[in-house]
């Protein structure tokens, strides 16, 4: 009893030499200003302001036993920030700061708290007023959460009667990038089957939320086991800091959430790597649009999930035909060619795709003309190739120099410098001459003069004949 005496008498003399305001009736407002288009804001009432002091700058807050909140601050994480202390046998509680506590998290403990045990807020808004702000007014006096889907605002605040709350969270951005050589770009080019090295920064704000990074690709294929995710070089820890996953419903080959004990670490604009390799998949485009690999974030409140941008890669696998001819553009069937790479190494080539490369020649696929005189390849990297013809049509000369072939990044397509229209090498074959007999004249000589001598004879011996019955 004279505890609660005590406590009245204070009150009063406080009332008498101050200027005051109670926390009755409904005369707050709160101001959030530069608000981010198409974000809403939540604002959720944590604690009543019973009264407050503005020239000595002292507030008095409280809590009820029967506020929402009330297990928050006995028993959750928010025990750790603030004091309580029981209004004589009431069951209401000042609410006083702890020394060193910090605010942010505090908002952000509370936050969590408050979408877990769905905590309903007391307002959200998105329309902006005339001087692109957004206003929550006739509202009770009282220490506020104000929450966007950017992220909490880490505004707690106190309506005596307004406050202006500054949007200070960003929207964060992805940037998608892959490798050619040593250095990271928009696009590459690689053959069917190789590695391919890729790169996301999520550039992270202040007030990160649910961070979901997706990534979806055509024509490649996640290699297992080779995300890595890191911060200033610096590994973050799976399954701590991120969990993946690969089974998506949205067609992604991987996804990574960021968990929120990660995120609330987060107090500046971050730049979160994630590095991984892809293999050029069978089902890859050949040239044309390429096959793409984007990636984009999705952040925010969960109920009003907000996407970035998406960024796009490309990579591209290019190809070539062969047309074997003769004389005037006539096609030549038959023809057997083997191709080699820079490396010494052939190519194994299944379906007209490059499969595999073989360490020598006796390894490598003959590729051959067909009836029309083609031969269409596809599955390359840029680079410098050597096509060399093994076996001749029957009846034709096979070609006695190899053909230095060349793609470049662009996929364009030389022969020994010379330019290969719609990338097709025309290879021409000649048919070689009937060559003449040696020494069949002098055969002919010695038929014909045997034939006079033959003839002579006969003549002889009729004559001879002749002669002896004269006689």
């Amino acid at each position: 009893m004279k505890k609660t005496l005590a406590i009245i008498l204070f009150i009063i003399m406080i009332l008498a030499t101050s200027t005051y305001s109670f926390a009755a009736g409904t005369n707050g407002k709160i101001i959030v200003e530069n608000p981010a288009n198409g974000q809403e804001y939540t604002i959720y009432k944590l604690f009543d302001l019973e009264s407050y002091n503005t020239t000595t700058s002292a507030y008095s807050y409280t809590i009820d036993s029967s506020s929402k909140w009330y297990n928050f601050v006995t028993t959750g994480n928010g025990k750790n920030y603030i004091n309580l202390n029981q209004l004589g046998e009431t069951t209401t509680y000042y609410v006083t700061w702890k020394d060193g506590a910090d605010a942010e998290q505090f908002a952000k403990e509370a936050l969590a708290y408050a979408k877990s045990n769905t905590i309903a807020a007391n307002a959200t808004k998105a329309e902006k007023e005339a001087d692109n702000t957004i206003v929550f007014s006739n509202l009770d006096l009282g220490y506020y959460l104000v929450d966007s889907s950017l992220g909490a605002l880490c505004a707690l605040n106190t309506t005596a009667p307004e406050v202006r709350v500054s949007e200070k969270n960003d929207k964060p951005t992805v940037e998608k990038t892959t490798k050619e050589g040593s250095n990271y770009g928009e696009s590459n080019d690689a053959e069917l089957g190789a590695e391919v090295d890729y790169k996301t920064i999520i550039h992270a704000k202040k007030g990160a939320e649910n961070y979901v990074l997706h990534d979806k690709m055509t024509g490649l294929t996640l290699k297992e086991n080779s995300v890595s995710v890191k911060v200033g070089g610096t590994n973050l820890t799976a399954n701590t800091d991120y969990t993946i996953s690969t089974s998506n419903a949205d067609g992604c080959q991987f996804e990574i959430t960021f968990t929120n004990t990660y995120l609330n670490t987060i107090t500046a604009n971050t730049d979160i790597i994630v590095e991984y390799k892809a293999i050029v998949n069978a089902d890859a485009t050949i040239a044309g649009a390429g096959n793409t690999n984007e990636a984009w974030l999705k952040y925010g409140d969960t109920n009003d999930v907000n996407t970035t941008e998406k960024d796009t890669t490309t990579t591209y696998v290019w190809n070539f035909n062969i047309f074997k001819y003769t004389g005037e553009n006539t096609p030549l069937a038959g023809a057997n060619f083997v191709l080699s790479n820079s490396e010494n190494k052939y190519a194994i080539i299944t379906d007209g795709k490059l499969t595999g490369w073989a360490n020598n020649k006796t390894g490598a696929t003959k590729i051959t003309s067909g009836e029309d005189g083609m031969i269409a390849i596809s599955g390359f990297d840029s680079g410098t190739y050597t096509l060399e013809e093994t076996d001749a049509p029957n009846g034709y000369n096979k070609l006695a120099d190899t053909i230095s072939v060349v793609i470049g990044n662009d996929g364009a397509v030389t022969a020994d410098e010379a330019v290969a229209e719609n990338k097709t090498i025309d290879v021409e074959n000649s048919s070689g001459a009937l060559l003449p007999s040696t020494g069949s004249i002098g055969t002919k000589i010695f038929y014909v003069a045997g034939g006079i001598l033959v003839i002579v004879a006969i003549v002889f011996i009729i004559v001879r004949k002749r002669m002896n019955s004269e006689e």
